[in-house]
């Protein structure tokens, strides 16, 4: 969270803006609205695109991680957590999507322009970077286990990170494939939030291929778009901006 603390920090002293919209993507959404709660004054607009804050809810992620048989300290005591630690994990929610994948790029072999995407794809899908060990014992245990954020538990350096201080502007997007972060893990955040706007955005597609998939560049960004264009207006008081909640469809 420092280091988000320092980039926000950053973004307003760059711009001379009172505050900034943000835009955070899995486990960024779910740091971005840790963040929007505990200095909301930052925060103009918050899109929760596919990031869980409701963990009793995450689905598969949530029953793999269960503290009965998963042992954070077990697994943090090695180090960091690599890259194909994480990835076995992911992996063992579809573990007919690597055969799955192939079979769809065999189809399309012919274009150029889909094995490019799909090279760039996979390029993209292998630079994960090692999870340190602390913050990684943290998530699972206080967020996975725990359900801490959404109850109102959660702390950051002793303050409590509570959703409710939440008032600008939340839309939340939600993929209706998504084994990684399930539909009702992600909308949670809008009944825990007191904003006025409380938007939600369905998009078809899994957890990556909702946001890099072939349909998102119809699906997802024109309607984010729209709605940033119209809430993530960095002024004061942007979080009085009235509204009702809504399902988004486009």
């Amino acid at each position: 969270m420092a280091k988000l603390e320092r980039a926000v920090r950053f973004v307003l002293r760059s711009t001379g803006a009172s505050s900034l919209a943000f835009v955070g993507y899995s486990m960024g959404a779910t740091l971005s609205g840790i963040h929007a709660a505990l200095h909301p004054e930052t925060a103009a607009a918050l899109v929760n695109l596919a990031g869980p804050f409701d963990f009793d809810l995450a689905g598969g992620l949530r029953l793999l991680a269960d503290r009965r048989w998963f042992n954070t300290d077990a697994i943090t005591s090695a180090g960091n957590v690599s890259q194909a630690q994480i990835q076995s994990g992911i992996l063992a929610l579809s573990p007919t999507e690597p055969v799955g994948k192939w079979v769809r790029i065999a189809e399309q072999w012919h274009d150029p322009s889909a094995r490019a995407g799909f090279a760039a794809l996979e390029k993209w899908a292998a630079e994960d970077v090692s999870f340190p060990a602390a913050a990684y014992g943290t998530y699972v245990k206080e967020l996975y286990q725990q359900n801490q954020l959404i109850r109102g538990e959660h702390r950051v350096r002793g303050k409590v990170v509570d959703l409710s201080r939440i008032t600008c502007p939340v839309l939340t997007i939600a993929a209706d494939r998504d084994v990684v972060c399930p539909r009702n893990a992600a909308i949670a955040l809008n009944a825990a939030v007191r904003s006025n706007v409380k938007d939600i955005l369905d998009v078809p597609g899994g957890h990556v291929g909702a946001v890099v998939g072939t349909q998102a560049a119809r699906t997802l960004y024109p309607p984010l778009k729209s709605w940033l264009t119209q809430y993530a207006k960095i002024a004061s008081g942007l979080g009085g901006t009235s509204g009702s909640p809504q399902n988004l469809r486009f």
